[in-house]
């Protein structure tokens, strides 16, 4: 894992079938201390593309909880 320090919350986002990023994704995750792993069942890189709605719903939750 890569030590980040952060005092900044870090959201990181990956699908589950994203055999490329979701180890990189783990990791991030480990090494900041100030992050939350959000995974997507059924999902691949595009997240975003690939499950709109949620996506959205999560990103102006963990917005939200910012202010």
């Amino acid at each position: 894992a890569l030590p980040i320090s952060s005092a900044l919350p870090t959201l990181i986002v990956a699908g589950e079938q994203d055999k490329m990023f979701l180890p990189v994704a783990k990791a991030l995750h480990e090494g900041i201390s100030n992050s939350r792993l959000l995974k997507f069942p059924a999902t691949g890189h595009m997240v975003n593309m690939e499950q709109p709605e949620r996506f959205n719903q999560e990103l102006q939750q963990f917005l939200r909880e910012l202010t």
